[in-house]
């Protein structure tokens, strides 16, 4: 997700939970409040999380269902 120039990770964190981290770009890091937005955004409003997992899901069924190399575990080739 963007917040003004920073972009942040938005990742399930292994455990059924989120995780949040800043993406280091050319103009710089996140900074913490940035990721803070983000997380409070995200934790906070329901529906952005729904239409967060719809759009992922959507995304990785669109990588799979195309054969983008996604379908395959790449480690076993």
């Amino acid at each position: 997700m963007h917040v003004g120039g920073s972009e942040i990770r938005v990742f399930p964190d292994g455990d059924g939970g989120v995780g949040f981290e800043g993406i280091r770009l050319s103009n710089g890091m996140a900074s913490a409040r940035d990721v803070e937005t983000v997380r409070s955004a995200i934790m906070n409003n329901p529906e952005l999380r729904v239409d967060l997992i719809d759009k992922a899901r959507s995304a990785m069924s669109d990588m799979n269902d195309h054969n983008w190399g996604n379908s395959l575990n790449r480690a076993q080739r």
